[in-house]
């Protein structure tokens, strides 16, 4: 586990990786500022997303139901439980 650090293997520093061959360090700074700031919008964005899936899941599962009103007086069965 690493924190707050990019993770190398060993063999990529052996055989001279492009990754490590070309790795910039205010690039990578930048990247990760650039995703920090975008974290709120991602947890929007799937706020959203799960609001439309449990929308569709509703109207799914409501599809074949039908309403029925009852009042006082109607004759109803009543589950035996045991």
């Amino acid at each position: 586990m690493v924190y707050r650090a990019e993770v190398v293997l060993p063999t990529d520093i052996k055989f001279r990786s492009l990754r490590v061959e070309h790795f910039d360090q205010s690039s990578a700074d930048k990247t990760r500022e650039f995703e920090i700031n975008c974290i709120e919008e991602r947890r929007l964005d799937c706020c959203v997303r799960t609001a439309k899936y449990l929308d569709v899941l509703r109207r799914y599962y409501n599809w074949n139901v039908k309403e029925r009103f009852f009042v006082v007086g109607d004759l109803v069965l009543k589950w035996k439980t045991s």
